[in-house]
């Protein structure tokens, strides 16, 4: 009589310590946050450009703090610095992650089209249109720079004051406080203005008065010849 076979038994996989299986929730929880957006203050303080003397004594600081999502591109960022100084004309930029503003050896981002005369040898330009906020691995503390106008030279230095896992609702970026006047993107512009204006109101007034005197010579005539007796009938 045949004996009867044994049933193969399934393979069970090996059952995990359980101190791995808490470590790949803690590395799968980490994960998610990692890729939910988080919400960065920064401050932004001009310390150089074409600003007088005056506004300098007036303005002491000149700082816009911004709240700006960490999925919001360099791009975004530019944008919101260039309305919180009320900015009119727009002109090339490009944010600077060296030790000191034009450090060679720190990464830059700005109009990569801007960029195609660079020197070779000079660190690759990042594109600040794709570049986000979350990719530049920011912590507190953190400060790097912002070039607005390559003609003027307008300074930044920016600051990240607050990383925050709760964005509140809103929309983003946008200004959370001012310290100072934005100053003029060009400085004497309105005098110049307002001078023209003058000059305009000056010529029209000289051409009023030459107008008034032609008419008055064109009825001279006319006058004359009326209190002259000889015009009149008998």
């Amino acid at each position: 009589m045949a004996k009867p076979t044994k049933k193969a038994k399934s393979k069970q996989p090996p059952k995990r310590p359980r101190a791995w299986i808490q470590a790949t929730e803690v590395r799968k929880t980490f994960a998610v946050k990692a890729a939910q957006p988080k919400l960065i203050t920064l401050e932004v303080r001009i310390f150089g450009g074409p600003v007088t003397e005056e506004f300098c004594q007036a303005n002491p600081v000149c700082a816009r703090v911004i709240a700006i999502r960490s999925n919001q591109t360099l791009d975004k960022l530019h944008w919101a610095i260039f309305s919180a100084f009320d900015r009119d004309e727009e002109h090339l930029y490009e944010f600077q992650f060296g030790k000191k503003p034009m450090d060679p050896k720190g990464e830059k981002y700005g109009i990569i089209m801007a960029h195609s005369f660079a020197m070779p040898g000079e660190p690759e330009i990042g594109d600040a249109l794709e570049t986000t906020l979350h990719s530049l691995d920011l912590t507190v503390g953190r400060e790097f720079f912002y070039w607005f106008d390559f003609g003027d030279d307008w300074w930044h230095a920016i600051k990240v004051l607050q990383i925050d896992e709760i964005i509140p609702p809103g929309k983003y970026p946008q200004v959370t406080q001012r310290i100072g006047a934005s100053p003029p993107q060009y400085p004497g512009q309105d005098e110049d203005y307002d001078d023209e204006e003058v000059d305009d109101e000056e010529v029209d007034d000289e051409g009023e008065e030459e107008q008034a005197d032609e008419d008055a010579e064109d009825q001279a005539p006319d006058e004359r010849a009326s209190d002259d007796p000889k015009s009149h009938g008998p």
